[in-house]
């Protein structure tokens, strides 16, 4: 079935065998070498491209209030720090909590600002 087999074996006594050497090293050279580092180059790229994304994500979480949106640098000239912000003023275990009493109570005893929440949930 390949090209290897249409190609006769050439001995080293043979004329053609340095024009055969020098057709294989360049498919060697041309088609393994240059293509598989094209491929490689689109896949170290991707991974590149995702650790990228991934820090991004991760500054906004340790630089932006989850709740409220608000920058760490809003709070450089106030007396309450971001990271008491974050744990004095919203709780976020508080909002986890209040998603899962969401999830196990019934929609039919929901209050309005729960019905509210719950629907917001289920649309994002």
């Amino acid at each position: 079935g390949g090209v290897g087999e249409v190609l006769a074996s050439l001995s080293s006594s043979d004329p053609l065998f340095s024009l055969r050497l020098v057709y294989d090293l360049l498919y060697y050279f041309i088609i393994i070498i240059i293509v598989l580092n094209l491929i490689f180059g689109v896949i170290i790229d991707t991974f590149a491209a995702l650790r990228s994304q991934k820090q991004e994500k991760e500054l906004l979480l340790r630089n932006t209030c989850f709740i409220c949106g608000l920058d760490r640098k809003a709070f450089d000239n106030r007396d309450t720090s971001f990271e008491a912000h974050i744990e004095s003023q919203h709780e976020p275990w508080n909002y986890l909590y209040f998603v899962v009493l969401l999830r196990t109570k019934e929609a039919t005893e929901f209050t309005g600002p729960e019905s509210y929440v719950a629907n917001m949930i289920e649309v994002s």
